[in-house]
């Protein structure tokens, strides 16, 4: 269903994008003529500007679709997820506590540092949401090896090592009717205005594009635990350990 979904999604994103290039493209070829007077030109400024948010959001319909494309190399999650963690640290709410666990296990994966930044900003926005009275969020980094004939912890995953990347929170959970929905585009139980219900769809996205998986487990009221299982990579010398 998803897959479809995915399908239906980038067919109409790609479209719209074109449309955007135009409107963005001679919003600001007018801008720089000498002839249009300055108040006309603050109003194409905001043209431009809002077209730019809305050619955001085809990328993260791109994502979701998995038809972004994007460079991927040996990167080690622990540094850039530390960077990112103090950021989210500063900007997150205080009554929100930040806590996060690396473990002594290879961390490398074939990843793009940007996407990884969006999957775990996408997924502290929605943690931030499901507690408006504070709480706790939590990150860890672990590993799992999947031997040939041995149960998988998802359908489908192949057998190799993986680095586990959990991410939890102490909020107030998803209801079983909702969690399977959340990965689809513009779903989203948050008030008109407040969500474009595109964060987790691009999460899911990206996570596809770096051949990975992921899973949530949720219990109303208490908590809400996203895995995603990246696969490893044997080249710890080669991995990009900055932040782009």
């Amino acid at each position: 269903r998803l897959a479809a979904v995915g399908q239906l999604a980038a067919g109409i994103a790609h479209d719209f994008n074109n449309l955007l290039t135009g409107v963005v493209g001679f919003s600001q070829l007018l801008e720089l003529r000498k002839d249009i007077p300055d108040s006309a030109k603050e109003n194409l400024r905001s043209i431009s500007t809002q077209g730019q948010r809305a050619a955001q959001l085809v990328r993260q319909i791109l994502d979701f679709s998995r038809q972004t494309v994007a460079e991927r190399k040996p990167l080690d999650l622990v540094p850039i997820l530390k960077e990112n963690l103090k950021l989210l640290d500063r900007t997150l709410p205080e009554n929100i506590e930040v806590r996060s666990e690396f473990g002594r296990d290879a961390s490398v994966v074939e990843a793009n540092p940007t996407q990884i930044q969006q999957v775990l900003t996408n997924l502290a926005v929605n943690a931030r949401d499901a507690m408006p009275d504070g709480g706790k969020f939590d990150l860890e980094l672990s590993s799992l090896e999947v031997k040939r004939g041995e149960a998988t912890p998802l359908p489908g995953m192949k057998e190799g090592r993986y680095v586990v990347w959990t991410v939890s929170d102490s909020g107030t959970g998803i209801p079983p009717d909702v969690i399977e929905h959340i990965f689809e585009p513009f779903y989203t139980t948050k008030n008109p205005g407040d969500g474009t219900g595109l964060g987790l769809a691009q999460v899911y996205g990206i996570v596809q594009q770096h051949r990975g998986e992921i899973d949530v487990e949720s219990k109303a009221g208490e908590r809400t635990r996203f895995r995603i299982y990246l696969p490893a990579v044997s080249v710890p010398g080669q991995a990009e350990t900055t932040d782009p």
